[in-house]
């Protein structure tokens, strides 16, 4: 068998490619190889298994590792071996930023045969409907919210929004990302999560994220103290720990 090819030993034209892949993964999580052009050569290019193991010999010593999707994305995960021990690297998504990421899967994996291509383009309205099923609160109530929601979202490549929060013929492409190592059998563990805690905390004051203290706050105080960190895999399971244990 032969050895594992370093990023070193590439082409020179390929070796500043395979760098860039290295430096957009771990700024954005994932490559969506239909967003753009460059896009496209980037996933073709990992597509090839000389690159990739060039990539990801690169990135196994901070304990990543990429991953070409047949669907049309690479994403970054937590390679085999520090799987247990790497404690660093999740971006931590606030409750409500993880429950409309869910719901943008749960459609995605809904829809996934009715298009030809591998994105999806749906309303808001549609979103919104996903989350009264799943018995989250809606975001059309607050624009603001939504904006910073979607933005969050869309900073990970997960997402695309054709048009303005908030005005009718606004968009969202869902982009095959979404689903990362979600299955619809996940989805449904962690909605079940979500609202067995939040039936548990009925109690509580209503003090949390509520769309009418959002309209008068400036949305870069909605960041979590924690959602600093966003080299890496996104974490719904670190977001739902992280409101367990307040």
């Amino acid at each position: 068998m032969s050895e594992m090819i370093h990023v070193g030993e590439l082409p020179d034209k390929d070796r500043e490619i395979a760098k860039k892949i290295i430096r957009k993964l771990l700024s954005e999580t994932n490559i969506v190889r239909d967003k753009d052009e460059v896009s496209r050569m980037y996933y073709l290019f990992a597509k090839r298994s000389v690159n990739l193991e060039a990539i990801n010999d690169y990135l196994s010593v901070i304990g990543f590792m990429a991953v070409v999707d047949d669907s049309g994305y690479i994403r970054l995960a937590e390679s085999e071996a520090s799987a247990i021990s790497l404690k660093t690297g999740h971006a931590r998504l606030e409750k409500d930023v993880s429950q409309v990421l869910l719901a943008l899967a749960w459609i995605y994996f809904e829809k996934e045969n009715q298009f030809t291509r591998n994105e999806i383009i749906i309303p808001v309205g549609e979103l919104n409907i996903a989350l009264e099923k799943f018995h989250f609160e809606k975001i059309i109530d607050s624009i603001k919210r939504a904006d910073y929601i979607f933005k969050r979202l869309a900073s990970f490549n997960l997402i695309k929004v054709v048009g303005k929060p908030g005005t009718v013929d606004c968009k969202i492409c869902i982009y095959p990302s979404v689903k990362m190592s979600l299955s619809p059998t996940k989805i449904e563990a962690y909605v079940a999560k979500f609202n067995t805690d939040k039936s548990t905390a009925n109690e509580v004051t209503e003090d949390e994220d509520t769309a009418s203290e959002y309209e008068d706050e400036d949305p870069s105080e909605w960041e979590s103290e924690s959602s600093d960190v966003i080299e890496g895999q996104i974490s719904v399971e670190e977001c739902m720990e992280e409101e367990k244990n307040e």
